[in-house]
């Protein structure tokens, strides 16, 4: 904030994989939150100019009062040695309200590593927003992010990184639209019923798979190839898998790709499935040949390996 952004955000959440990391998240929001006046109504000043380099000094003013931040940049202990520019009034220092009292207008401080300490003339401003009341329901079920981290990681448990040579494919008219939302349809052949078959399947960002129109899966994160078994969704004869996919708003989007049968890659995305763009109130149009002629041929956005995915693909075993 101080480098004039003008927002935060949190993306990716679900790969955070220990508790404590969500506690330092919630932690940061919270000071954020308590400090959100000084950012949103405050003036921020010129740093004030120290010879240690390892340390800032950053300055915000709001209405007649001076706040401070100061902040050890560097993993190694330093001190701080500063004129703060408000005479001889104390400064108080918001994590713990201890007093810092310039002597002659200087403050002289001992840092610890990556040590931020911010303090003020008066107390904070009063956050621009409040804070939802807390839900005595939800307390009572507790922290629920050990549970999200155990089945997130569970999802990961048996997995090795992807080394087949399926490709990125997408809708040709929206493969640069970001946030765009499409279908993306194959047709394949069951000449033996009751033949273990699973699809393994990456989407970048979010899909609902269909097999059939029965909805057989889902997926959230374009690193893991998940393998959904999709036996008791086929019929004799022509199968039409179907995928509503969707791009969360980022570049880039894309599908990858297997269908094995009886331990055998029977096809893999690549130019030949069909795609069109759809709209997220659209219903899921009949899986058949009547349908499938309002499609039209994907674009290949690049082989397995290429593009801004790389070989971090990690399939489900």
């Amino acid at each position: 904030m101080l480098n004039k952004c003008t927002g935060y955000g949190l993306w990716g959440t679900q790969y955070i994989r220990t508790p404590s990391f969500y506690d330092t998240i919630h932690k940061t929001t919270r000071e954020l939150h308590k400090l959100s006046r000084l950012f949103v109504d405050g003036a921020q000043q010129e740093d004030i100019s120290i010879d240690n380099q390892d340390v800032r000094v950053a300055v915000i003013k709001h209405q007649s009062e001076t706040y401070l931040f100061i902040l050890n940049l560097t993993d190694k202990p330093t001190e701080a040695r500063f004129n703060a520019g408000v005479g001889q009034r104390k400064l108080t220092v918001f994590a713990d309200n201890s007093t810092l009292q310039p002597v002659d207008g200087q403050l002289n401080l001992p840092l610890e590593p990556f040590q931020v300490i911010v303090c003020g003339t008066a107390a904070l401003p009063q956050p621009i927003y409040e804070l939802p009341k807390a839900n005595k329901e939800f307390d009572q079920l507790g922290n629920p992010f050990p549970r999200l981290i155990e089945a997130e990681a569970d999802k990961y448990r048996n997995t090795k990184f992807y080394r087949g040579d399926a490709s990125w494919i997408w809708d040709k008219a929206l493969v640069k639209t970001a946030g765009s939302l499409c279908l993306i349809a194959k047709t394949f052949e069951v000449k033996t019923p009751g033949q273990k078959t699973f699809l393994k399947i990456a989407v970048d960002d979010f899909s609902k798979i269909y097999v059939n129109g029965k909805l057989v899966g889902e997926t959230d994160a374009w690193s893991l190839m998940k393998k959904i078994d999709i036996t008791a969704a086929l019929t004799p004869g022509e199968n039409i898998i179907m995928v509503r996919a969707e791009d969360s708003g980022s570049l880039p989007c894309g599908l990858l790709a297997e269908l094995e049968i009886d331990g055998k890659t029977v096809l893999k995305s690549d130019g030949s499935w069909l795609s069109k763009p759809t709209q997220t109130k659209d219903p899921l149009p009949e899986a058949n040949k009547d349908t499938l002629s309002t499609f039209r041929p994907v674009t290949v956005i690049t082989p397995y390996g290429g593009g801004a995915w790389g070989t971090r693909v990690v399939a489900q075993q």
